[in-house]
């Protein structure tokens, strides 16, 4: 009887152990959704509010050093933003989301649609998501 009580306690402690680290896992996983949510939104917002040469900060540093800002950003004017296919995790720290972005160059009354295909990495190190892939060209 004392050895199955001292079992039972036993397998009650492992069970709560295994339960703690996976747990763990969950919440790090959960932090990390949180943010992608978050820097996705504020992607959103910066195209909304038609700041286009900010896209390029949602780059990875590495990346976004050797990237050529175009001149012409200010001569658009977004006019829709809408996410159609919302963020899925591909694998564990990437993620994709898919927009669609309206958009006018004002010198020019013709309303263009791009689809902006979104994969996003998140870097250990600096704790944050970055856009992995280049931001979409507005022609």
């Amino acid at each position: 009887m004392a050895i199955s009580k001292n079992l039972s306690y036993w397998t009650l402690f492992v069970l709560i152990l295994v339960m703690g680290v996976s747990g763990c896992k969950t919440l790090e996983e959960m932090s990390q959704k949180n943010k992608l949510d978050s820097k996705l939104n504020f992607y959103g917002k910066t195209v909304r509010w038609g700041a286009l040469e900010n896209l390029y900060g949602f780059l990875a540093p590495s990346e976004s050093q050797t990237v050529v800002i175009p001149t012409n950003l200010n001569n658009i004017r977004v006019t829709d933003y809408e996410v159609r296919v919302p963020p899925r995790m591909i694998e564990p720290g990437k993620a994709s989301q898919t927009a669609e972005i309206s958009y006018l160059f004002r010198d020019r009354a013709v309303v263009k649609t791009l689809v902006d295909n979104q994969l996003w990495e998140f870097d250990e190190t600096a704790e944050d998501w970055f856009r992995a892939n280049p931001v979409p060209e507005f022609k």
